[in-house]
C-alpha cells in the first residue's frame, strides 16, 4: 500500500512540485492586451489547475484551494 500524501507546509512549499513549480510556470505566462481580461484569467486559472493536478491529483480543485487557504492561516504558512 502506498503511503498517503499529507497536505502540509512541506508538501506545498518545499516539494519540487510545490510552490516553486507554480512560480516557474507563472513566469512563463504571457499577459495579453488589457482588452482581453477573460483570456488572461483563463490562462492563470489553467496554470493553477495544472499545478493542483501535479501536486495532489486525487483532490478536486475546490478542496485543494480550501486546503491552501487553511494552510495559509497557519503559522507555518505565513511570512513575516
Amino acid at each position: 500500500m502506498k503511503p498517503r500524501l499529507k497536505f502540509d507546509f512541506t508538501q506545498c512549499f518545499e516539494n519540487e512540485k510545490g510552490i516553486r513549480l507554480l512560480y516557474d510556470n507563472t513566469i512563463k505566462l504571457k499577459v495579453k492586451d488589457s482588452n482581453l481580461p477573460k483570456d488572461n484569467l483563463n490562462n492563470i486559472m489553467q496554470i493553477y489547475k495544472n499545478w493542483h493536478f501535479q501536486l495532489f491529483p486525487k483532490y478536486d480543485f475546490e478542496l485543494f484551494t480550501n486546503r491552501l487557504i487553511d494552510l495559509g492561516h497557519k503559522k507555518s504558512g505565513q511570512v513575516i
